[in-house]
């Protein structure tokens, strides 16, 4: 043996090729650096250190190569390396080649015999998750650090790039810029030595229900997080959120509590009740989204109920399911996209009232739109769409509409003011409020196995049986709701029919002739119908506006022709009508075909018209319209003018 006795060796022991082999068989590294300490001693002492060394690096060059093409011409070496990791069991250690993996972490050999650490602790891929919606791809990686399992899901950009995987310390892992190219190859190759271990799964970044496609190719409806084919990978975005949507205490206290809620036959209870469960309704019967909004005066328990609604899926407690409605437009329309269907609660759009003047219509417009903007990435393409096919709940001091709101946002939401009466007072609204928020999330689930039983087929009957319900009590009661605001309502019927039929079992239901009650009539609807009644509001609120004999010293917008008749200054009347939010071009348009304006003699809506103080250009408006009357007969003399006159209104 050549280096039992290092000092006994001569010029020609160190030209023998077993000195060499000797070195090399030693494995462990502390072992074998003083072995080669010992012999070089012995090169100095014979004047042969330059002629060691070099011998040596070769020996060390032809060992690493030796092991690359071992290791590129047979699986067989990879198998015969495992990881030894005490999270898992015998069976699910895996394939981890030249890489030495254990509880201390994972560490490789380099090319010198030198040990790296790559990571200072155990990780490593579990499975492959491919999104349904965007077809990329994301590996979950488990972890333990400080005693502690963790499970987090990266892209597949970021595994591949020693710079990106940088991120990955932000969750706890501990990599440097020194030891990211080992971890992109450590994981890369653990997970293209075990496709038996580390499967590849469907993913979804959106709860409720999705389209799954199962290894046969056939698709089926599944709801998130209900079912376990589909894995939820978003939780990083939202996890609060997902987190919170859960079963959690006592099933019996729950439905006992809501049973006694119920008794209490209070609407404004029921309807949110049942539209919390309609949410997730709307796609299977094929329908528009929806706002179910509640308000009244301050303390009367409007929270108490969010809280309720919420209890039926979530955690309704502060900070978890329950949104703020202060959020930004971007972080809303993300939520909507990941609840998909379940109803997004709001507490208090009272505070965001001054952010848009007090008039929800864009608001509304963008939650019941059911998919969000466009948006551009950084490569110059578009992002996929955010959409979403639910029911929003909200609550305020104030109505989410008014005289102002623009029809089509007028019919996407059920308008529900609280009687006054306190459904909550403080003691019971507190009681209510430890209980749910200890038992919840029972109802959802349970709800979702119901209609999933049922079928699509079954579900919309129920639903059609409901629509025709209230179409013909809101006949009997000789009024014609708004088809955009029967839909919900039948929705919202719906839920409190089978909720009750099938979870409650309390004999309380909804009263149809209650509910047509909060729905609009076509003619509230009528955007251009409010913007008439609105126009005749401020010609009655400002008459010294209209009167040329006033005089003080302040804007005129016109005059009045005779007591039913108004010569409005066109700019006025824009400014005005902007002011409450309704589209001038829009709305003269509807009063022609209406009969209500003097025309020119070219059929325009405006003329010129000749005051005490010269000539305009004005709309001419009937203010007597009666919306039950087909039409009212044009009147008034045309005076033609040059186009270069003073118009003081102007």
């Amino acid at each position: 043996m050549y280096i039992e006795n290092a000092k006994k060796l001569t010029k020609d022991s160190f030209r023998e090729r077993e000195l060499y082999d000797e070195l090399l068989a030693i494995e462990n590294e502390l072992d074998r650096s003083i072995a080669v300490n010992d012999v070089r001693r012995q090169a100095k002492e014979l004047g042969i250190t330059t002629e060691f060394d070099a011998t040596w690096k070769g020996a060390l060059r032809e060992e690493a190569k030796f092991k690359r093409t071992e290791l590129s011409n047979t699986n067989a070496i990879f198998a015969e390396g495992l990881t030894d990791f005490s999270g898992l069991d015998i069976a699910s250690q895996l394939r981890c080649g030249a890489w030495i993996a254990d509880d201390n972490g994972v560490r490789v050999r380099s090319e010198k015999g030198e040990v790296t650490i790559v990571c200072p602790h155990p990780i490593y891929p579990t499975r492959v998750l491919r999104n349904s919606e965007t077809g990329k791809y994301k590996v979950e990686i488990e972890f333990f650090i400080r005693g502690q399992k963790r499970n987090i899901f990266v892209s597949r950009e970021v595994l591949a790039s020693p710079s990106k995987i940088l991120s990955l310390a932000n969750d706890s892992v501990q990599v440097t810029a020194l030891t990211a190219p080992y971890l992109v190859k450590y994981l890369s190759e653990l997970e293209s030595l075990n496709p038996d271990l580390i499967k590849e799964y469907t993913s979804t970044s959106r709860l409720g229900w999705i389209d799954y496609k199962n290894q046969d190719g056939v698709i089926t409806k599944q709801f998130l997080p209900y079912q376990n084919e589909v894995i939820f990978d978003n939780e990083l975005g939202m996890k609060s959120l997902f987190d919170s949507i859960k079963e959690e205490g006592s099933r019996e206290k729950w439905y006992s509590l809501i049973k006694e809620i119920r008794a209490k036959k209070q609407p404004e209870v029921l309807i949110n009740l049942a539209a919390s469960f309609a949410s997730v309704l709307v796609e299977p019967c094929g329908t528009l989204p929806f706002i179910v909004s509640l308000w009244g005066g301050t303390g009367i328990g409007k929270s108490v109920i969010l809280k309720i609604c919420t209890s039926v899926w979530a955690d309704p407690g502060e900070g978890k399911y329950i949104t703020d409605a202060k959020a930004t437009n971007t972080a809303m329309e993300i939520r909507l996209n990941i609840l998909n269907s379940l109803p997004m609660t709001l507490d208090d759009m009272a505070q965001v009232k001054n952010q848009y003047d007090e008039d929800f219509s864009e608001l509304i417009y963008r939650w019941c739109a059911g998919k969000g903007r466009d948006r551009s990435n950084k490569e110059l393409g578009l992002n996929k769409l955010t959409s979403w096919r639910n029911c929003t709940i909200t609550n305020g001091e104030r109505s989410l509409v008014d005289e102002s709101t623009q029809g089509g946002a007028v019919n996407r939401v059920i308008d529900i003011e609280a009687s006054g009466e306190v459904l909550f007072n403080g003691k019971t609204g507190n009681r209510v409020c430890k209980c749910i928020e200890k038992n919840y999330g029972y109802a959802g689930r349970e709800f979702i196995d119901l209609i999933t039983n049922l079928g699509d087929s079954k579900l919309n009957e129920v639903y059609q049986a409901q629509y025709d319900r209230l179409k013909s009590a809101a006949s009997e009661q000789g009024m014609e709701k708004e088809e955009k605001q029967i839909i919900p309502m039948a929705l919202i019927l719906t839920a409190d029919y089978l909720t009750e039929k099938y979870l409650f079992s309390d004999g309380i239901t909804l009263d149809v002739n209650n509910c047509v009650r909060y729905l609009r009539n076509k003619d509230e609807v009528s955007e251009h119908e409010r913007a008439y009644e609105y126009i005749v509001a401020t010609v009655a609120m400002n008459p010294a506006r209209f009167d040329e004999d006033e005089e003080n010293k302040i804007e005129r917008w016109g005059f009045m022709k005779s007591d039913d008749v108004v010569a409005f200054s066109i700019k006025s009347l824009k400014r005005q009508l902007s002011e409450g939010g309704f589209q001038a071009k829009a709305f003269l348009s509807w009063c022609k075909k209406k009969g209500l304006l003097e025309l020119d003699p070219k059929g325009n809506v405006t003329k010129n018209v000749r005051g005490k103080n010269g000539v305009f250009k004005a709309a001419v408006i009937n203010i007597t319209y009666d919306s039950e009357t087909d039409e009212q007969s044009q009147n008034g003399e045309f005076i033609t003018i040059d186009d270069d006159l003073k118009l003081p209104f102007d």
